[in-house]
């Protein structure tokens, strides 16, 4: 399971790098990343790690890329359709 793990975190910041390498620092950039990180995630939403990362990657303070991540409600910070049966995700 920690193997699986690891290899989702590298594929995230892989997929990160690779949405900040073709979005450039133009005007409305970050909105734009932090769509596509959202899409690319199987549950949806934008784990602290991926805003942590971007913010790393981009130059940009976490605190400005948490802010706009929370500002617009097409954002989620926490998993959508994450269906737990016994306490374990099913």
């Amino acid at each position: 399971a920690c193997d699986n793990a690891v290899a989702t975190v590298i594929d995230d910041q892989d997929f990160i790098d690779h949405t900040i390498a073709e979005q450039g620092t133009r005007p409305g950039a970050l909105l734009t990343i932090l769509e596509q990180v959202q899409d690319h995630h199987p549950h949806k939403y934008l784990p602290l790690e991926a805003l942590a990362y971007i913010a790393h990657r981009t130059g940009v303070p976490l605190s400005r890329v948490y802010s706009v991540a929370t500002f617009y409600a097409l954002f989620n910070l926490e998993p959508e359709d994450i269906h737990l049966e016994f306490g374990i995700p099913v």
